[in-house]
């Protein structure tokens, strides 16, 4: 069974909570990207949820995930530890697409972009 699009948006909204942490971590307490050096493989597979980002295979000893709404795609080995640093900047430009087109394009913040929640509802009838 499907899951419901005021679902897949609420649970979007919650996973993009986290890619905002994962952002955080990556940019450094200085937002000089300090963070690509030192993030450990388990930590970043866990900020794709599996029930918005789903998998579209890759070569071996890869993780290609595509979000249901965005449609961005990312792509990292699965078998570098920490992630290459070239790597994590890569997936951190793909993560800041995706939260853009989900803010702006999606759920239309205007003002305080993440502090509230949208009316998920609301927004499935528009997008629908």
């Amino acid at each position: 069974m499907a899951m419901p699009v005021a679902k897949i948006l609420e649970e979007s909204y919650a996973n993009a909570l986290n890619l905002a942490e994962l952002m955080y971590r990556v940019r450094g307490e200085k937002n000089d990207f300090s963070g690509k050096y030192n993030l450990p493989l388990k930590d970043l597979s866990r900020f794709f949820a599996k029930t918005v980002w789903e998998s579209v295979g890759g070569p071996g000893g890869h993780i290609i995930v595509k979000h249901r709404l965005t449609g961005v795609v990312i792509n990292f080995s699965n078998h570098k530890d920490p992630v290459d640093p070239g790597a994590v900047l890569d997936i951190a430009e793909r993560v800041q697409h995706h939260l853009n087109i989900l803010g702006n394009e999606i759920f239309q913040f205007k003002t305080r972009n993440w502090k509230e929640k949208p009316d998920f509802k609301a927004v499935a009838k528009r997008i629908e």
